[in-house]
This record gives C-alpha cells, structure tokens and sequence, in this order.
C-alpha cells in the first residue's frame, strides 16, 4: 500500500433532510459535512433510491474532506420515508424523467452549497 494512501473507516456521520424542489416536490437526501474545505459532490442513487449504501458513502466522502449529499429521486412517487431492501422501484423507475432528476439534482446543488462550504461541486452517479 502506498504510503500516502490514507484509509478511512467508517464515516464522519450525516444527517437527513427534507428538500423541495423547484416544482414544490419535496424529497429526502442525506447530508455529511466535511470539517472544512470548498469541494461537495452530489450523489445519485441507483434504482434503490437513497439506499443505506449511499448514504454512507456520503459520509466518507466527507470523511475524506468532500462535503456530500446523497438524495432520493423517488420522493416524487413513493414519498419522504426511509425504505426497506424490498421496496418495489421498478415501478417508480419508470416514472422518473430526465427533468425531473435534473431538477432535483439542481436543488440538491442548491442545498449543499447552502449548508456547506462547497463551492466546486461535481455529480456522480448511477
């Protein structure tokens, strides 16, 4: 392993919330702060939705000093709960559209840059 390489284990924490979009729809992400620093990524799910795998990836990316949300684009049709490794996506997949995750992905951008230092934010995802 290289000398340099820092490992991190477990995350710095992060926190749910509540964000409304353009259009008025409110849907759930999951925010992990880094302790300081300019640097923020968004992070779309895959078919889950904001599964616990992506919100803990939020948090280390934070851990790593990259402030992180994570947010759900099904809050639109199955609402603002957490849901179980059951829920049924496949249908709420098909209800998605390309306006609708650019909205949220926006509003998402919006909701880090105002809780967070971030300034450079980039968008990964699924």
């Amino acid at each position: 392993m290289p000398a340099d390489l820092r490992l991190i284990s477990g995350g710095a924490g992060g926190e749910d919330v509540i964000i409304t979009s353009e259009d008025a729809t409110q849907f759930r992400a999951h925010l992990a702060k880094a302790g300081e620093g300019d640097r923020g990524v968004v992070i779309a799910p895959d078919v889950r939705g904001l599964h616990p795998f992506y919100e803990e990836l939020a948090e280390r990316f934070a851990t790593a000093g990259v402030h992180a949300i994570a947010f759900d684009y099904f809050g639109r049709t199955a609402g603002t709960s957490r849901r179980g490794d059951d829920f049924e996506y496949r249908e709420h997949v098909a209800k998605t559209t390309t306006t609708t995750i650019q909205a949220d992905i926006a509003s998402a951008i919006g909701h880090l840059r105002g809780a967070t230092d971030a300034r450079r934010i980039y968008v990964l995802g699924f």
